[in-house]
């Protein structure tokens, strides 16, 4: 691969990672309903997509018609499917589930409903000042309607906390974002605060007419009296009730707009739990990172190490025939990180999407789902050096070289599959109360597993090296290694690479994926009645 032609694939990227982009963003609420990271993560694997097949395609024509002009058909190609959001509708879907749109923010909205909320003196006078305008006297009720009054007061103090987003910076982008759910909001919220006034007003026209009703008639007629009591009962019950469900409808409503702005507002979830702490709100968010996250993070790491060993080890693997030619350094880095990083993968959004591949309840862990994840990730593998060296070799044979230069690290893939499906397990090291400790058994056992595999692999290229004698013989000559064939940076080299990123790998995903149970969690009950989705209580 020339440099010049990588200058072109270069310069058509931008135009289509730009209309990925825009398209991407459909729909425009879908940034608010998520957390910065998770939104970017799967923005960038998105991206990343369209890449590869920009290249992919653009490989393909230039072996079939060489260098002339391929570059742009390549474009012409791909820029209308990434500007078709319906054509790439499932791959987006796709990723916005797997960035938890909208699901992180209506669970961070169940979190705040569900949560204590305190406020300030100062916006509880405004808010008390405001429902007096509209009727409602919190100091002054009676006390069966103490509990909707209270929780009338907090929807009111939540609500004139989002009022005054509008006039701040901060939350200029979010606001526009959000006018017409903003606007739906206030209306709901004037529509609330004069309705139950007038909830409230009936109910006390009905104690009045119990108490004249009681005085008018004498003590000979209780029966009538106990009879109309036990109907005025239910039907205050009832208006309390339904008002009650109004109230916890809008402040359901509200929470998920503060959840929406907390989100959009900071990108660290510590900063946004302080502001949402801020505004009054008690509850415990989890800060753990997604999967996209963790394998986004672990992608990194892969990339920055394998082009520093490359970089820093010289190519130590013999060559019989000299004419043939391996990819180049860039390529074998990107593939080596897709196939590792597919094996994490396999394993990790498995064990978090289906419970097949979990231990449940009785802790046992799923050897079928483990033996499964690592042959598919062996199979990736094998697929991805055939198609590298289809793609940038040349056709079948160049397919078969590639093949013949990565079969001995097939396995490492499928090796390293099932050692993380172990590792990242429920019940695993569950007697370790400590999050360090485990992360450091994660290290050691996954670094150990990559320090056999990839001794395996260096043995297994030893005995290639060797054309002649019999198996018995190319293996004996393969551990003595004699006559030297491998360079000591692939000796030694590789086991100790695998040794560190192993304990890097080991310690950075499992501990993340994992769920730590029990968690112990302080509950709370709803004052009076329940959210509107669980019902009402009692």
């Amino acid at each position: 691969m020339d440099l010049q032609w990588e200058l072109k694939i270069t310069l058509a990227a931008v135009p289509v990672l730009l209309i990925a982009s825009r398209v991407f963003g459909e729909p425009s609420w879908s940034r608010s309903y998520t957390t910065a990271a998770r939104y970017r993560g799967a923005w960038l694997a998105y991206i990343v997509l369209h890449v590869i097949m920009l290249v992919a395609v653009c490989a393909a024509l230039r072996r079939g018609w060489g260098e002339q002009g391929t570059v742009w058909i390549g474009l012409g190609i791909i820029m209308p499917l990434s500007a078709c959001s319906g054509i790439m509708r499932h791959p987006r879907a796709w990723l916005h589930r797997q960035a938890d749109i909208p699901s992180k923010a209506h669970d961070l909205a169940k979190e705040l409903a569900e949560g204590r909320f305190t406020i300030d003196m100062a916006t509880r006078e405004n808010a008390k000042r405001l429902l007096v305008k509209r009727g409602v006297d919190v100091d002054d009720e009676w006390a069966g309607l103490d509990v909707p009054a209270q929780r009338l007061l907090d929807a009111t103090a939540l609500f004139l906390a989002l009022c005054r987003w509008q006039s701040d910076r901060h939350y200029r982008f979010f606001m526009r974002e959000a006018d017409n759910e903003f606007y739906a909001l206030r209306c709901h919220f004037d529509q609330l605060s004069l309705r139950i006034p007038r909830t409230f007003d009936s109910i006390r026209c009905i104690g009045e007419m119990l108490h004249l009703f009681r005085g008018d008639r004498d003590a000979d007629a209780n029966a009538p009296i106990v009879e109309f009591q036990g109907i005025s009962r239910r039907v205050v019950n009832d208006l309390i009730m339904d008002a009650c469900k109004d109230i916890t409808a809008f402040y359901d409503e509200a929470c998920l707009f503060a959840a929406r702005g907390a989100l959009v507002r900071h990108v660290s979830g510590r900063r946004r739990a302080a502001l949402l702490h801020a505004m009054g709100f008690e509850y415990e968010d989890d800060l753990r990172p997604t999967p996209l996250g963790v394998l986004a993070k672990a992608g990194l790491l892969l990339y920055a190490g394998i082009w520093s060993v490359t970089l820093i080890l010289p190519n130590q693997i013999p060559q019989h025939d000299h004419h043939i030619q391996d990819i180049s350094n860039a390529a074998r880095v990107a593939m080596i990180t897709i196939i590792v990083l597919t094996a994490l993968g396999i394993t990790i959004f498995t064990k978090q999407r289906w419970g097949f591949a979990n231990a449940g309840l009785d802790g046992r862990t799923p050897l079928r789902f483990l033996i499964g994840a690592g042959v598919c990730a062996s199979l990736f593998a094998t697929v991805v050096n055939l198609a590298t060296g289809a793609l940038l070799l040349g056709g079948w044979h160049g397919a078969l070289v590639r093949l013949s230069f990565g079969w001995p690290f097939l396995h490492f893939s499928g090796v390293t599959a099932i050692a993380v499906g172990w590792l990242v397990q429920d019940h695993r090291w569950r007697r370790t109360p400590r999050a360090g400790m485990r992360r450091l058994f994660d290290a050691l056992l996954l670094s150990l597993v990559w320090i056999v595999a990839s001794s395996l692999s260096v043995l297994m290229m030893n005995v290639a090296a060797f054309d002649h004698g019999s198996v018995a013989d190319r293996l004996l000559m393969a551990l003595n290694n004699a006559p030297p064939i491998l360079g000591p940076g692939v000796r030694y080299g590789m086991p100790f690479v695998s040794l560190v990123f192993g304990a890097v790998i080991g310690a950075t995903v499992a501990e993340s994926v994992r769920r730590v149970y029990p968690r112990e969690r302080a509950p709370h009950v709803r004052t009076g009645f329940g959210t509107a989705s669980s019902g009402v209580g009692a």
